[in-house]
This record gives structure tokens, C-alpha cells and sequence, in this order.
């Protein structure tokens, strides 16, 4: 049995390069934080008597896949890897295809060179060092070796310091580039916000001061859906999804339903009450003629003028509910000229004023669904005038003129009481109407038709200024196009 001295340390047990030396390598490499500082840090310990030339770095990323790092002339490099290098299992000398294999990366001979495998998980990594002093290849390997356990540390947390930062740096971008309002918060206070967030939300809004962090939240325009991620303590990050583009997709599909169900109602209907109204109309008409009934004849003229109402109606569902397209080549001037005869009366006491250019406006479209069109806008823009009973001046302006070579706009205008804001919206819901004995139909007939036939219409409006039709149409293909400047000078129209 060994006595206690027996067991007593003796320093030659260790290895004899555990000296000054050796602990100034430790804490150098210790101090690597990225690939960049564990090479030049490496480079800087490595013997001058060993006369080693370049030291790469070849290591495989989940991130950037396969790299080969190397330090040239106090430069680092760090360029992607052609092939996946040769499989070394220990440290030693190159053979002639490792040789080979970085010759045909770095595109320059090898001659000789060391080979040492770091296991660093999840790397896969090789350090290489070329050798030109070959009497000192041995003692270089017995240095490499005795000190594979700190380059695999310390490499290793270079590659997780790295990874970190890489990971931190993609995340302040992903942050700061996000598209919607995202904020970082503290007991509701903003921390830290994207432009999106400090652009479209202002810190004073209800959502911050109530902590409310869920539901739907109106801005503007905008409508955000609120997620709310607490973190730690107070803190947490609130994300705003701009859900506005799926609720207009919502309320147009509720829109399309309901027009579809208005088209089936419109025909019932006028298959149901078009004939019982036309036989109340002859016997109306019949009865005017009867000699002993004269003194009805007010009366028989107010039931023919409810029956031709209600006719009206009907025809209005109908065109509704017709979804024919006649697409035919129609001349804009000439439905407008056709048009306003029809308007005369409408216009009693109100001022006209055209400006039409020179050009042919030719359009695809049919020519009485377009009129139809043109005659709802004027007129409704003559009827809002006449309910203005403080308008001294009531004026319409209709204009007509190309914006480009492939499009044409038509302008109705009228300096009329105007539109409420929150009622814009509604203006071409059908039913819908701020008119008395209004149907509700006009507007809304008006724009399924230019819809019919590829166009676009809005509204503009201010209280007690003006209301304005705008209509895009595109231009029959063939014509001719119009030069840029006479565009630019129509375009600046009312």
C-alpha cells in the first residue's frame, strides 16, 4: 500500500510547456471574440522560429454554409468555400490531395502544410497552417497539439459570440425594416419603436394610456389588429398587424353578395309587377277618355304618374341586374352632345360650362349604357343644386380630356352644397340616398356600368364648396396618342 507522500505532486508530471508562456497564450486566445481576433490573436503566438507562412480557417456555418477564413498581409478574409475540404482526424502533415484541394481553392501551390482538426460542435472546422521551414514541422505539431483543447474553446466561443451578433444584427433589421407598427414597451411607455410605429402612432392615442393591448384599433386609413407579447416584468412587444386591406376585401365580398341578391331581386320583380302596372296604366288611360269621369281626371293623372314611377323603379332594377357587356367603339363627345339636350329642363337657373378638347375620345363601351351614366351624374349634380337654395351662382362644369395615351378622364362638377365626409363613403351603395323622394339607384347603376367597361369613377367633395365626379376610361385601342404636354396642360383641369 502506497503511503500518502506517495501521492504527493511532482512538478515534472506536467508538461513542461505550462510555463509563462503558455498561459500568455490562454488568456490571448481567451480574449477572441470573433473568427477575425481567434486567427490574428492565433497568428500572433505562433513561434517566429517555426517560419509558418498563411493560417486558414476552414469551418462549415448553418448560416453561411462553408467558409474558408484567412489573414494575408494583416487583412481578413472570409470568403465561401468552392468543395467541402478532405476529412483529417488528427493533427498532421497535408497529403498530396489535401495539397491539391487547396491549390484548387486558393489557386497557388501547396507544399506542405498541417492539418488540425477542431471539434467544436456544432462546427465542423480545420485549421491549416502552411509550412515552409520543414526541419521545424515536428515541434509545430507537439505545439498544436498540446494546445488543441484552448483553440477548440476558444474558437468556439468566437463562432457563438459571432453567431450572436450576426442573430442581433438580422433582428434590428428584421425590426427596424418591419413594414407595420412595432414597438417595444415598458409598462405601456414606448421603448423603442420601427418608423412604421412612430409614423402612424402617436404615443398620446387611448390604446397606450388605457394599456389596451388586444382588438382592433382604427387610425386614420388604417385599421391595426393589436398583438400584444409580454416579455419580463413590464416589458413587452407590441405588434400592430394592418388587417385594412382583408376588411375592405370583407366589406367588398359583402358588397358582392348583396348585388347579387339585388339582381335576382330586380328581375323577380319586374317579372311580378311589370304586367298588373301596365294593365293600372291602360285602365287609367281608359278611363280619362269616359265622358261621366271628367271630374276624376286630376286624380286618373296622379295614378298614371305613380304608375310611371313605379315603372321607373322597375327599369332601374333592370339595368341594375343586367350584366351584358356590349363593348362597342363609342365617341365620348358624342354621347355627351346627346346627352345634355335631355338635361334642359334640369338645367333651368343653372350655369353650364364644357370644356371638351379637340381630340377623338374613342372608348369601348355601349353608347346608351354610357349616356345612362353621364345623365345620372348630371343630374344629380342639377338636383343638388336645386335644393341649394343659397347658391346666388349654381354652376356645372363638365370637362373632358386624355391623361395619358392609353387613358381619358371626364370631370362633372358642380359648386353645390357638397358632401358630407362620413357620407362619401356610401354614395354609391345602392338604396342608399340623402335625397326626399330619392331611390337610392342612380349612383350606384352609374358605377357598375363604368366598372362594366374597365373604368373607374370617384367623388370629391367639400362642405359647401363643390362636389366632383371624376371618370377614367381607357382609350380604344389603335388611337392615336396624344403629346405628353397637351396631357399635362388638360390634366391640371377642375
Amino acid at each position: 500500500m502506497k503511503s500518502c507522500k506517495d501521492f504527493s505532486i511532482n512538478k515534472d508530471d506536467f508538461p513542461k510547456e505550462i510555463d509563462s508562456s503558455f498561459i500568455k497564450f490562454c488568456e490571448t486566445l481567451s480574449s477572441s471574440v470573433e473568427v477575425r481576433d481567434f486567427l490574428l490573436n492565433l497568428q500572433a503566438q505562433i513561434p517566429k522560429k517555426f517560419k509558418t507562412g498563411e493560417l486558414i480557417l476552414f469551418y462549415e456555418s448553418e448560416q453561411l454554409g462553408l467558409r474558408r477564413a484567412y489573414i494575408k498581409n494583416n487583412i481578413f478574409y472570409e470568403p465561401s468555400a468552392q468543395e467541402f475540404w478532405p476529412v483529417v482526424e488528427n493533427i498532421r502533415f497535408s497529403s498530396v490531395e489535401e495539397n491539391l484541394y487547396l491549390a484548387k481553392e486558393f489557386g497557388r501551390p501547396f507544399f506542405k502544410a498541417l492539418m488540425a482538426p477542431l471539434n467544436v460542435f456544432p462546427l465542423k472546422a480545420l485549421l491549416v497552417l502552411e509550412i515552409n521551414n520543414k526541419p521545424f514541422a515536428q515541434p509545430l505539431i507537439d505545439f498544436f497539439e498540446k494546445r488543441k483543447t484552448i483553440l477548440e474553446l476558444s474558437l468556439k466561443k468566437a463562432h457563438l459570440n459571432t453567431h450572436f451578433n450576426r442573430i442581433s444584427y438580422l433582428w434590428s433589421q428584421l425590426f427596424f425594416q418591419w413594414r407595420e407598427p412595432l414597438g417595444v414597451l415598458n409598462d405601456f411607455q414606448l421603448l423603442l419603436g420601427n418608423d412604421s410605429f412612430k409614423k402612424n402612432l402617436s404615443l398620446s392615442k387611448k390604446f397606450l394610456k388605457e394599456k389596451i393591448s388586444e382588438g382592433l384599433l382604427e387610425q386614420g386609413e388604417k385599421i391595426y389588429q393589436l398583438h400584444y407579447y409580454p416579455l419580463k416584468d413590464s416589458l413587452g412587444v407590441l405588434y400592430c398587424q394592418d388587417r385594412t386591406k382583408s376588411f375592405i376585401l370583407k366589406e367588398q365580398l359583402f358588397q358582392s353578395e348583396k348585388m347579387s341578391l339585388l339582381f335576382g331581386l330586380g328581375q323577380n320583380m319586374a317579372h311580378q309587377l311589370n304586367n298588373p302596372l301596365t294593365g293600372v296604366k291602360a285602365m287609367t288611360q281608359i278611363l280619362k277618355t269616359d265622358s261621366t269621369l271628367k271630374g276624376f281626371n286630376e286624380e286618373f293623372e296622379e295614378l298614371e304618374k305613380a304608375v310611371q314611377r313605379s315603372q321607373k323603379i322597375i327599369k332601374s332594377f333592370l339595368s341594375f341586374s343586367n350584366q351584358k357587356e356590349q363593348m362597342k367603339s363609342c365617341d365620348i363627345h358624342q354621347v355627351l352632345d346627346d346627352t345634355l339636350p335631355l338635361l334642359k329642363k334640369a338645367f333651368k337657373g343653372i350655369k353650364l360650362k364644357t370644356d371638351f378638347c379637340e381630340q377623338n375620345l374613342e372608348v369601348k363601351g355601349d353608347f346608351s349604357l354610357l349616356q345612362q351614366v353621364f345623365y345620372n351624374l348630371i343630374l344629380n349634380a342639377c338636383e343638388a343644386l336645386a335644393e341649394d337654395e343659397k347658391n346666388k351662382n349654381p354652376m356645372i362644369q363638365i370637362s373632358a380630356y386624355p391623361i395619358s395615351e392609353y387613358e381619358v378622364c371626364f370631370k362633372i362638377k358642380d359648386n353645390g352644397i357638397g358632401v358630407e365626409p362620413e357620407k362619401l363613403d356610401k354614395i354609391f351603395q345602392p338604396f342608399w340616398t340623402s335625397k326626399k323622394r330619392g331611390t337610392g339607384l342612380g349612383l350606384g347603376v352609374a358605377k357598375k356600368i363604368v366598372q362594366q367597361f374597365n373604368g373607374k369613377i370617384f367623388i370629391s367633395s367639400q362642405k359647401n364648396q363643390f362636389t366632383c365626379f371624376t371618370l377614367i376610361f381607357p382609350l380604344n385601342s389603335g388611337e392615336k396618342s396624344y403629346p405628353q404636354a397637351v396631357s399635362a396642360e388638360l390634366n391640371a383641369g377642375p
